[in-house]
Order: C-alpha cells, then sequence, then structure tokens
C-alpha cells in the first residue's frame, strides 16, 4: 500500500511538495525513492518501535502518512503527534 500511495503522492501532490519514503529496511525505502529519479522523493530509515529516533526523523514533517501494519498505528500516531505533523493512516485501529 506504501508503495501506491507514493505513486499517488507523486502523480497528484504540488510539485512544490517532497515525498520522504522511510522504512525499517532503508534499502528498500531508497530503491522505491530511486525509482522516481527525482530529488522531490528521498529516503530515510524509520523503525516506528524506536520513539525517539522517529520523532527525530519526522520533526520536518509537515504530515506523516501512514502505511505500517495496523498494530502500529497507535505508535505512529504518537509519533506525529510529538513531531507537531498532521496524520493520515490508511486503515485503522486494530480494536
Amino acid at each position: 500500500m506504501g508503495r501506491i500511495t507514493v505513486k499517488d503522492l507523486w502523480e497528484t501532490a504540488p510539485k512544490s511538495a517532497e515525498i520522504v519514503v522511510s522504512d525499517y529496511d532503508e534499502q528498500k525505502a531508497q530503491a522505491l525513492a530511486a525509482s522516481f529519479g527525482s530529488k522531490r522523493v528521498t529516503a530515510g530509515k524509520m523503525d516506528v518501535r524506536n520513539r525517539e529516533e522517529a520523532v527525530r526523523s519526522c520533526h520536518k514533517a509537515d504530515v506523516i502518512l501512514n502505511s505500517v501494519q495496523y498494530q502500529h498505528n497507535l505508535e505512529v500516531m504518537e509519533i506525529a503527534l510529538a513531531a507537531k505533523a498532521h496524520y493520515v493512516d490508511l486503515g485503522g485501529l486494530f480494536h
């Protein structure tokens, strides 16, 4: 779902929007970002289970679009709150 979301943002977001692909597997994030061939799409490493590191990496984000498995939604919501970023996810809570 994350790959399709990035593609949709690439196609529909204003050309001034920067898109950052983050994953705990940084190589996968880099490969996806590189597939767009644009400086507008970059990659980074993020493990949502490491809250402090994740908040630091999101400190400039306007919006965090969560595509992780639903079990981590609350963690990502808390990261967005701490980073003072808007939050969107693709599913919902697990309960």
